[in-house]
């Protein structure tokens, strides 16, 4: 009788060091637990940089008092999962907006704000573009 215990890393085939590194419950080799544990960390990183991104938008929002919640239909209360589809739609087209209207790209990458209204500085000037 064939025996059912796993010897190979399931991802790439090498034999599984003892202990073997198990990952999501997957038995894989030291270095496919390197290379997923470096995919995870990356990740980790990117989303925490988005949250914080995010979060600094909806201060912002409120800063601006742009950030209101959307009229619920009379005698109603709206329910949860509409209000926050609405709230992140209202999200959305504010930080869109400003992606789309309020910054350029530099050759170098870096990214700077830009004035898009036509009002005039406190000096009187029109600014440049």
């Amino acid at each position: 009788m064939k025996s059912r215990f796993i010897d190979t890393c399931m991802n790439c085939g090498e034999r599984l060091p003892e202990p073997p590194h198990v990952f999501q419950g997957v038995l894989i080799c030291k270095d496919c637990y390197k290379m997923v544990s470096h995919f995870v960390e990356k990740t980790k990183k990117e989303m925490q940089q988005l949250f914080l991104v995010y979060t600094d938008m909806l201060r912002v929002a409120l800063v601006k008092g742009e950030l209101r919640p959307p009229p619920a239909p009379p005698g109603k209360e709206m329910p949860p999962l509409e209000l926050a589809k609405a709230f992140q739609r209202l999200v959305e087209k504010i930080g869109g907006a400003r992606d789309n209207a309020s910054k350029r790209a530099h050759g170098n990458g870096q990214v700077c704000e830009v004035r898009v209204d036509n009002e005039r500085d406190p000096n009187g000037e029109t600014p440049s573009r």
